[in-house]
């Protein structure tokens, strides 16, 4: 509810999760607006992305998901740990959709999934 809130009041929501794991779960989707910046990309590269960090900036809260809860818990433990105002939607996007708020197809390429993978780096 207050996560649906947020977004239609300009919150930057941020999808946590691997673009494969998005695949294997969720049917290709995730909330209308989200930007997908998988958790171990800047969590445990010790540091928020450009742009979280612009967001944060610029007085955006920042809403955290994923698919059932336990990444964005990081990812919010991550950021409040660094100042940035953040809110975690508890139940991850299983929650979201149940909720009846919007979702989106994401369009992922698999060869370019693959590819990735297999140099290291899967964005």
């Amino acid at each position: 509810e207050d996560a649906g809130k947020f977004e239609a009041e300009g919150a930057m929501v941020l999808d946590v999760r691997k673009p494969i794991d998005v695949i294997r779960g969720s049917e290709n989707k995730t909330t209308f607006k989200a930007i997908t910046e998988p958790l171990d990309d800047w969590v445990f590269g010790g540091k928020p992305t450009n742009a979280i960090k612009i967001a944060s900036d610029f007085g955006r809260k920042i809403v955290v998901i994923c698919t059932e809860g336990s990444k964005s818990a990081l990812a919010w433990e991550f950021l409040k740990e660094h100042g940035i105002d953040s809110y975690l939607v508890d139940g991850g996007f299983e929650a979201w959709e149940k909720a009846g708020l919007t979702t989106k197809v994401l369009n992922f390429n698999m060869y370019d999934l693959r590819d990735k993978r297999a140099s290291g780096r899967l964005r």
